[in-house]
């Protein structure tokens, strides 16, 4: 039998057809020879194998079809070169505060009453401090890919009851040392601000984080260098107020930002200093207010009772006069800070002074009564200062970092598994300028605090990498910034504090 004309066949299927056809029963009736030639076997596996052919050819110009992604990181689609990827990831913080101890009280209902023998035992007998459950943060974060370079992030924040949006940035990620950010996300200043809200040790940011920006819009050049134990940032930006989320700005005046943080042992051998991060940070611009948007911040405590603002007094008939405080001028930050992490150990410590110029504004009246012009004065620079400090230790072993803690044994229903528990400590101050309190200028000693010191402790308990307990106790001692019954200067009672969170990240 020749088969010399059968064209060369390729792969485990074409063998299979060619043997099967060319081994047919030799009981083949003559008649049956004559319909089946080899000239015709041989154009049908010609053209069977030139329709495979096509179809390879056709699934091989057809993009590989994405990758759908679900884990610990969050909801993603990808496509299977990575370029292109749209990501789902969500954080859910829902808090309990409890107040011990209060006496503090309402100054509205300062009076004496012939019913009680002492005015104060009315006065303790009207909190307002409020224990209460919280939905914190409610944030679903939207990150996207494109062309493996560019990448765009969607933050909005659900928290409390309102709409915020906190981040909203694009990023070109060209080269390690190298990466450009346009659009509203974190100035790079303040170490406990800067990490991410699910990764702090605490329910409350210590009080460095208040005169710092939260969030801000502007543009960023950042980047690693050598081998990543050295970062830069150099911003510019709107300029936020210290902690506030700023969205609009209504002045033409700008704040550049920068930040250097080094880390000199990450590259040797020396391994228990591997995780010693150095570094400072710091702002300059100026800033602008006037009796409607002071351009000033207050400052609030551990248990985010206010207990310092400067001087207002708006009067009903008109938004001019001359008691409130403003900014007016130069306004700069400077922030030196530090971290060590060490097997299952760690430091954290920054401290912060923020300078604003502010000014009171004067109506000057025309010759009818009616304000003509403001005049600024007792125009002043004032420096408010603070610093805090924190230790943490896990208990169960796991290292510790920057970001989030990460259990080898997560926790199952059948106790195989605990999770990670940390004990945590802490100290704090804010330290507002002796000068803001002369003659009560700038603020008013009956109702801002001259000093505030905190100290706290608690636990942290991280059932696998996307849950997370929270219980926190913070004691604060307060200097001035209340009244007694008699309308004479005291201090405001301490502050203890109990704070417990669940936290879902994913």
């Amino acid at each position: 039998m020749k088969t010399k004309n059968i064209a060369p066949l390729h792969g485990t299927f074409y063998q299979a057809v060619a043997v099967a056809l060319l081994t047919l029963p030799h009981a083949t009736t003559a008649q049956d020879s004559s319909e089946t030639s080899l000239e015709d076997l041989d154009q049908k596996l010609r053209i069977l194998e030139r329709k495979l052919e096509v179809a390879e050819e056709t699934a091989a110009s057809k993009p590989p079809a994405p990758v759908p992604v679900a884990g610990e990181d969050g909801f993603s689609l990808k496509s299977a070169d990575g370029n292109f990827a749209v990501k789902f990831r969500g954080l859910l913080q829902t808090d309990y505060r409890a107040f011990l101890g209060d006496t503090n009280y309402n100054d509205a209902k300062v009076f004496k009453d012939s019913s009680y023998s002492d005015p104060n035992d009315y006065l303790r007998k009207s909190p307002r401090l409020v224990n209460t459950f919280l939905l914190r943060k409610v944030r679903p974060v939207f990150d996207v890919t494109l062309y493996k370079y560019y990448t765009f992030r969607v933050t909005p924040d659900f928290g409390g009851g309102t709409t915020a949006l906190m981040d909203a940035y694009g990023d070109v990620n060209f080269r390690p040392e190298l990466r450009l950010r346009v659009g509203k996300f974190k100035p790079p200043i303040g170490l406990e601000r800067l990490q991410a809200s699910e990764d702090n040790n605490f329910v409350e940011f210590n009080y460095p984080s208040s005169l710092i920006p939260n969030r801000d819009i502007g543009v960023q050049l950042s980047g690693d260098l050598f081998g990543e134990s050295v970062n830069y940032a150099a911003g510019y930006f709107n300029g936020a107020e210290d902690g506030v989320n700023k969205d609009n700005d209504l002045t033409n005046h700008k704040d550049f930002t920068g930040r250097i943080f080094a880390l000199p042992f990450k590259n040797t051998n020396v391994n228990f200093l591997g995780g010693l991060g150095l570094g400072v940070a710091g702002s300059w611009g100026e800033s602008w207010g006037d009796s409607v948007n002071t351009g000033l911040s207050t400052i609030r405590s551990s248990g985010q009772n206010t207990i310092f603002s400067y001087r207002t007094n708006r009067p009903t008939t008109t938004v001019l006069d001359s008691n409130t405080v403003r900014a007016a001028g130069e306004h700069w930050r400077l922030n030196p800070q530090g971290y060590w992490y060490v097997g299952p150990f760690s430091l954290f410590g920054e401290y912060i002074i923020s300078s604003q110029k502010v000014a009171r504004s004067k109506p000057v009246r025309d010759t009818t009564g009616g304000v003509k012009t403001l005049q600024e004065r007792d125009i002043r620079t004032l420096k408010n200062k603070s610093w805090g400090v924190s230790a943490s230790w896990i208990v169960t072993g796991e290292p510790t970092s920057y970001k989030a803690v990460k259990p080898r044994h997560p926790l199952t229903p059948d106790l195989s598994g605990i999770g990670a528990i940390e004990l945590v400590a802490r100290a704090g101050q804010f330290l507002p300028e002796d000068g803001t309190f002369v003659s009560n200028l700038y603020a008013d000693t009956l109702a801002s605090v001259r000093k505030a010191t905190s100290f706290g402790g608690g636990v942290n308990w991280y059932f696998n990498r996307a849950v997370k307990w929270v219980l926190d106790y913070e004691f604060t001692k307060f200097e001035q910034g209340a009244k007694d019954w008699a309308g004479k200067i005291k201090n405001r009672d301490d502050e203890q504090v109990i704070t417990t969170r669940l936290q879902i990240n994913f």
